[in-house]
């Protein structure tokens, strides 16, 4: 029982964290559209970093490469994204870039944060 009050907090907390990047996202990219691209690409740094590789059959340097190079792909693919953001919200609608992007982003963080509390329950 103590194992899923733990995941429990910890989804909780997950959200809201999501739901204050969130509010970031909206209100900056209406305001200020580098400030909220920023956050945005922040914001997907922590949903990729969510989502674990598994290297169960490796020694621990090839676990620890492969945990490294995930970190730098994860990074490399949030800048991209947050480009293309960037450039949608200046040349595109502003309103219906920041809605399908906000409800792609909330999907996003709910999958993380049910990824996140799983872990937690999950490890002893």
């Amino acid at each position: 029982m103590g194992k899923l009050l733990e995941g429990l907090s910890v989804f909780v907390i997950c959200l809201l964290l999501a739901a204050v990047l969130l509010v970031g996202i909206y209100y900056f990219s209406s305001w200020l559209p580098s400030v909220g691209a920023l956050i945005f690409g922040l914001s997907l740094v922590i949903i990729l970093s969510a989502f674990h590789l598994e290297t169960s059959g490796s020694d621990p340097a090839g676990a620890g490469m492969a945990a490294g190079f995930k970190a730098l792909i994860d990074i490399v693919i949030s800048i991209i994204v947050t480009i293309v953001y960037y450039i949608l919200l200046k040349n595109g609608d502003r309103e219906t870039v920041l809605n399908y992007c906000t409800i792609l982003t909330s999907i996003g963080f709910l999958i993380a944060s049910f990824l996140v509390a799983y872990d937690v329950v999950k490890n002893d």
